[in-house]
């Protein structure tokens, strides 16, 4: 069994229309709810042993926040420019390149490829996941190279309007 944390970054500053999309900061709410993610992440079965993120601020922030609250070494968090707002295929083919020796990891991404990925295991439409939000997924696999959406076998959704979330799948 594989767990992927699928979490979207935290509310992020829009208020300065000259900076780039790429060097957007979290606002002081969206670092609350990323310390709030860490501290569910904290105590989840399995624990994750690696976080990737994409190479924007506002994930690398929410990624910082997130790991206030436990530990993953740093060699085992890294920004990777493919999951700078991905398409579905991109973020698909990012989960199967994950290294086989952790059982579960956590992506740090973006909408829309997080709600695109939820509506294609769970076939059906899914309101658009706002920020800080946490997707649980398992995969019923024993390697990252094998999960494909056919053995998802559980995901479950949290968001900070309802930290204790609902089952989809």
């Amino acid at each position: 069994m594989k767990t992927l944390y699928l979490i979207r970054h935290g509310k992020s500053d829009r208020s300065n229309f000259d900076r780039p999309d790429l060097d957007r900061p979290l606002t002081s709410r969206g670092i609350t709810n990323c310390q709030e993610v860490g501290a569910i992440l904290k105590t989840e079965q399995p624990s994750a042993t690696f976080l990737a993120m994409s190479i924007a601020r506002r994930t690398r922030q929410s990624a910082e926040n997130i790991l206030s609250e436990f530990t993953i070494p740093e060699e085992h968090q890294m920004a990777f420019n493919e999951l700078y707002l991905p398409d579905l295929s991109t973020l698909l083919g990012f989960i199967t390149t994950l290294n086989s020796d952790h059982d579960a990891a956590i992506i740090v991404g973006h909408e829309p490829s997080i709600s695109d990925l939820l509506f294609t295991i769970l076939k059906k439409p899914v309101e658009p996941v706002v920020t800080s939000s946490i997707s649980k997924i398992q995969f019923a696999c024993d390697d990252w190279s094998t999960a494909r959406i056919d053995n998802v076998c559980s995901v479950h959704h949290r968001n900070r309007h309802n930290w204790l979330g609902q089952t989809l799948l």
